[in-house]
């Protein structure tokens, strides 16, 4: 899924196969060798056109590494209509995998195309009926406050403005909700930053925010409810990481060579699942990258092989295999010398309980990709390696061959 519904009128296409390639303009730097490791061991169809790759995934990848380029890629690929700002909007607010500080920084811009963006943006927002805190935590969720003072003074402004309309009862003006806003965020900070000691107190977040001069103040009750929720409850801005938004996160076991179970930290994302030591780790490297191009997954009935202390492993395990022949998966295994391409038969999982199996069964099978001219090279070739076993069924490709003209023993005149 691209992350846009069919409602809002986007063209999708449908995937064969993506390259991980395409994958590394949305990482850091850090981790890109690692996307490009995974690159180089997972064979890319060289006949014909395996697979177009979808118009919003590629135009999140070009808006990663440049806004503008990503923007003008989906009004040419068709997948919204030319001068029509509503359809990039919703890009913005919808499509996955969007890099959330580029996004902050192209809203900021003052320039007249992306002051009517950010416009649009802010206005795409339903704020009615909804807490002062609440809202502010819906808006800076979507993308990363720039660091410029003036991007961020534009931003805030448009969001003070829109939630005075969708709220007339509330603040005297909007000048007092963009005021109260940058209080909270800068309360925020003091209160769940460890390195700031001396931490404002409640007399003080109130006494910052009532006196102003020519202003109806907003009533204290209401200012020092903001401040007991914002202490209680952080405002978090996710970062932009390799392992943001991931589609599922948690612990399992891996059955390793030697038979014996290591219990891992494992995440999908991507058409790929990773594996770390602890959920600490991501910030750092995976231990492993298992690309799920070609493979298929299916539950173990059997539990005779299971040995792991303290897990029943009943309808917990699961495997992942090629899905055409008997092949090596094509996974890389990272050390301290550098990636390492892995060469398992296949991989054996345990989830915690049946249900999370299950969970993760499906959600692997929809980010498995199949790739049929890959699965039909690899049957050729075991047919071919292995003409003794007569039981490969190929598929019936329906190509009609002309015969040979009949010979002539003379030129024709």
């Amino acid at each position: 899924s691209s992350g846009i519904n069919a409602e809002y009128g986007y063209r999708e296409s449908g995937l064969l196969s993506k390259p991980l390639s395409h994958l590394d303009m949305q990482f850091s730097d850090s981790v890109a060798p690692l996307v490009e490791a995974v690159s180089l061991v997972i064979p890319q169809p060289s006949l014909g056109t395996a697979s177009t790759e979808d118009p919003i995934k590629k135009a999140v990848r070009l808006f990663n590494k440049k806004p503008d380029e990503g923007l003008r890629y989906l009004v040419d690929s068709g997948a919204c209509e030319p001068g029509n700002n509503r359809d990039i909007i919703r890009f913005l607010h919808t499509a996955e995998d969007i890099n959330r500080t580029k996004l902050g920084e192209f809203l900021g811009e003052n320039k007249p195309f992306n002051i009517e963006i950010l416009d649009g943006f802010v206005d795409f927002f339903d704020f009615t009926n909804m807490e002062y805190d609440v809202a502010l935590r819906e808006f800076v969720s979507r993308f990363r406050l720039p660091g410029e003072a003036q991007k961020i003074d534009r931003i805030m402004e448009r969001f003070a403005q829109k939630f005075h309309r969708s709220n007339p009862g509330i603040f005297p003006d909007s000048d007092s909700a963009y005021v109260l806003a940058f209080s909270l965020i800068m309360l925020n900070t003091d209160a769940h930053n460890p390195a700031i000691k001396h931490k404002m107190t409640k007399r003080e977040f109130v006494s910052n925010n009532t006196g102003i001069r020519g202003k109806e103040d907003i009533p204290i009750s209401y200012l020092e409810t903001l401040y007991d929720r914002i202490v209680l409850h952080e405002i978090k801005m996710e970062a932009d990481g390799l392992f943001a938004r991931a589609t599922h996160k948690g612990w399992m076991d891996k059955r390793g060579e030697n038979g014996q179970w290591q219990r891992r930290w494992f995440v999908l994302k991507n058409n790929c699942l990773y594996y770390f030591n602890k959920p600490a780790d991501e910030e750092l490297q995976p231990r492993a990258i298992i690309p799920l191009e070609g493979l298929r997954v299916s539950k173990l009935q059997t539990t005779s092989n299971i040995t792991n202390p303290g897990a029943s492993g009943f309808n917990c395990v699961f495997e992942l295999k090629d899905s055409t022949l008997s092949q090596p998966i094509k996974s890389v295994k990272i050390t301290p010398s550098g990636p390492m391409e892995g060469r398992h038969l296949s991989f054996v999982l345990m989830a915690p309980t049946p249900d999370e199996a299950d969970e993760w069964i499906n959600l692997i099978q929809q980010q498995i990709i199949g790739n049929p001219i890959m699965d039909l090279i690899k049957r050729r070739k075991a047919q071919i390696s292995n003409a003794s076993s007569p039981n490969l069924n190929l598929p019936n490709l329906n190509i009609n061959i002309a015969p040979p003209p009949p010979t002539t023993n003379s030129l024709r005149k």
